[in-house]
């Protein structure tokens, strides 16, 4: 009886702390739209994909970004982009002010996690300066809870790669662009909660972590 009575106890303490937990952003699809759903009232949203469109006689990349604003007490926002939601298309959604994030893709296509992610190596002063991939190309985007967003294109051996050896591309951060207008520039390093994001536009392969989780400070 007193093994019962302690489960009991258990199981209500991990309720209430599940209940206390706010709930984490959620992506959604309708024939046209994305919608982003338990958004912190205020927050504002990016909502970030990349997409493998068929043409004529092949097929394009399509890479598409908006920041969205929930209309006043409502916890949900929605983006139409005025035709049919791609199949094969990977949907990133990052609460600008918290951080939380989602990555979906459209019922019956199946996005791969990345099994050869990023690394972090470390610079002189022990800051994370940089990421490293193996991939041809890749979409790397960095969000700063409540500072701004900022994306680089790079792959082994192009403009943007800092490592003159053949089968990895080193990514600086300082390096990235301001998606939003006027945004600030890039941070020179990472700091804690910082959002990375890696995203294949060939393969739709994505890799996703936060700094304190998946990347150590």
């Amino acid at each position: 009886m007193r093994k019962i009575r302690l489960l009991a106890i258990v199981a209500a303490a991990l309720a209430s702390v599940a209940a206390a937990e706010p709930p984490r952003l959620s992506i959604s699809f309708s024939q046209t739209a994305v919608t982003v759903s338990e958004l912190p009232p205020g927050h504002d949203v990016l909502v970030f994909s990349i997409a493998r469109e068929a043409g004529r006689y092949y097929a394009t990349q399509v890479r598409r970004e908006r920041v969205l604003s929930p209309v006043p007490g409502s916890q949900t926002t929605s983006w139409d982009i005025g035709k049919q939601i791609p199949l094969k298309s990977v949907w990133c959604a990052i609460d600008l002010q918290r951080g939380d994030f989602d990555i979906k893709s459209p019922s019956g296509f199946a996005f791969q996690r990345m099994i050869d992610g990023p690394a972090f190596p470390r610079d002189g002063t022990g800051a994370l300066a940089a990421l490293t991939h193996e991939r041809a190309d890749a979409f790397v985007l960095l969000v700063t809870p409540g500072r701004g967003v900022w994306l680089l294109r790079s792959g082994d051996g192009g403009a943007a790669d800092d490592d003159s050896r053949a089968g990895k591309a080193r990514v600086a951060f300082s390096k990235l662009s301001p998606i939003l207008k006027n945004g600030p520039p890039a941070p020179k390093s990472l700091t804690p909660n910082d959002v990375v994001i890696v995203i294949d536009p060939v393969y739709l392969d994505v890799w996703s972590g936060r700094v304190g989780d998946e990347v150590q400070p």
